[in-house]
């Protein structure tokens, strides 16, 4: 018996019950599935009665008994002895009419079940909460696109349409600010809503780092639940290495005038910072937050997060330790846990006297609230696109709040190029596998002299210190 059956992303599949006398040639597999790689449904059609054609073929040339031969590429052995197996197989398939849409039953692992257990063991481990979430959204979602939550089902055909869809995946797709484009919508009405809006989609490093994500659950759940195959595995780098955008030209740095606008806004010349509405407590982080990252190489979130504890005196030097220790933390990858001087502006801005301000607190930025959508970046970024994003149109100059990081990197690549102690002060690896696996680490003293060295002529001139606000 044939199927053509189609999954909630909108592929076509194909799927021919081998019969019972005929399994043992085909090494015992009980059908034959395959993705058609079509939405239309007559095309569909067309292309299952081919296979259809070809697999009924193969099974009924003589010239095939015993021998290994192919079906759709893929190696099948082909047995037909007697005129009696040739007419069973045809009355178990019936003729060409019409296709059923009876889905035949499979052992199950449920995609819940596995993300439970996963999730336990790394709690156990000390796995920050945030990145377990993250893992689960993005595992959600590409289940979502392929259309069943059963992991024994999932083929690499369908991985194979999943990142297809996944390179039309509009971009910020939960932000609220485009909760008036994709309110209420799920995953696939709003891909195909955008091909109408023509909003921005997400990049294929993106992408991979959901396919990565779903091969990283996969590969657990083999090793821990029997499940037999991973159908993700090695596709993220794939699609990493057919993404032909220069890795700099994704975020580019900040140009010197782009810093003097920055900093000549009010918060930083006259400290009018926001407040709480009720409390009117003033908005701290508007102020150090830019500041700090400017001078730090930290991504936004890594800044936003730091607790207090986060900020330690090692080897006389005043340091931010980067750590995903509280379960509200989350780290980019194992590289991100670093060390990194404070840096002597900072500190000549008032940096000791903020701290000495919160220091009763828990959070170096108290203002900030944790969200499973923006982490304590939220507030962050709202404000700065509000005040920087739009109005100087940074978006367009593929530039954001993460161009900080990339001027702080951009000024040892302009002055004498990144050495190895740059990369552990951003978090990188060095690529050279001698360096990374038995290199030792640089220490905080030598950490702050290349800390310090990076300067922006004439920036901070016209920056009222924080502690004269």
């Amino acid at each position: 018996m044939r199927y053509l059956t189609r999954k909630p992303s909108g592929i076509w599949y194909f799927r021919y019950q081998i019969p019972k006398a005929f399994q043992a040639q085909f090494y015992n597999r009980t059908e034959f599935k395959r993705s058609l790689h079509t939405r239309d449904y007559q095309r569909a059609a067309l292309l299952a009665l081919k296979l259809e054609l070809e697999l009924r073929q193969k099974i009924a040339d003589p010239k095939n008994q015993f021998d290994s031969t192919q079906i759709n590429g893929e190696p099948v052995l082909v047995s037909v002895t007697t005129k009696s197996r040739l007419q069973e197989s045809k009355s178990s398939t019936g003729d060409l009419k019409g296709f059923t849409y009876e889905e035949v039953k499979k052992p199950s692992i449920e995609l819940e079940d596995v993300i439970a257990s996963y999730a336990k063991e790394k709690r156990a481990k000390n796995v920050g909460e945030s990145s377990i979430k993250d893992v689960a959204s993005n595992v959600r979602l590409v289940h979502a696109l392929i259309g069943t939550t059963n992991l024994m089902e999932v083929s690499r055909d369908d991985v194979m349409d999943a990142i297809e869809l996944l390179r039309s995946l509009p971009k910020d797709l939960n932000n609220p600010r485009n909760k008036k484009y994709f309110g209420g919508m799920t995953v696939l009405e709003a891909i195909e809503r955008n091909k109408e809006l023509g909003l921005p989609t997400i990049i294929d490093v993106t992408a991979a780092r959901y396919i990565q994500r779903c091969s990283s659950l996969y590969s657990w759940a083999c090793r821990h639940l029997e499940l037999p195959k991973n159908p993700f595995a090695d596709l993220s780098t794939s699609i990493k290495n057919n993404d032909t955008r220069d890795e700099k030209d994704r975020k580019k740095p900040f140009s010197l005038v782009d810093l003097k606008d920055i900093f000549s806004h009010e918060v930083f010349t006259l400290g009018k910072l926001g407040s709480k509405p009720r409390s009117r407590h003033k908005l701290n982080y508007q102020y150090w937050v830019p500041l700090i990252c400017l001078l730090s190489s930290m991504r936004p979130n890594e800044c936003c997060q730091l607790r207090n504890v986060d900020v330690q005196t090692i080897d006389g030097v005043l340091c931010f330790v980067l750590s995903n220790e509280h379960s509200s933390q989350s780290l980019k990858n194992k590289t991100a846990k670093r060390t990194i001087p404070v840096h002597k502006q900072l500190i000549a801005l008032g940096f000791q006297q903020y701290l000495n301000l919160v220091k009763t607190e828990e959070w170096l930025f108290p203002e900030l609230t944790y969200t499973e959508r923006a982490k304590f970046y939220g507030k962050v970024d709202s404000w700065f696109r509000r005040q920087f994003t739009e109005k100087m149109a940074l978006t367009k100059q593929a530039k954001s709040f993460y161009s900080f990081r990339h001027t702080f990197i951009d000024f040892y690549a302009k002055n004498g190029g990144i050495q190895p102690i740059h990369r552990q002060l951003v978090g990188h690896l060095n690529g050279d596998i001698t360096n990374d696996v038995y290199g030792s680490k640089f220490d905080a003293l030598a950490l702050k002299a290349e800390v310090d060295r990076v300067e922006f002529r004439g920036l901070f001139e016209k920056i009222t210190p924080w502690i004269a606000l």
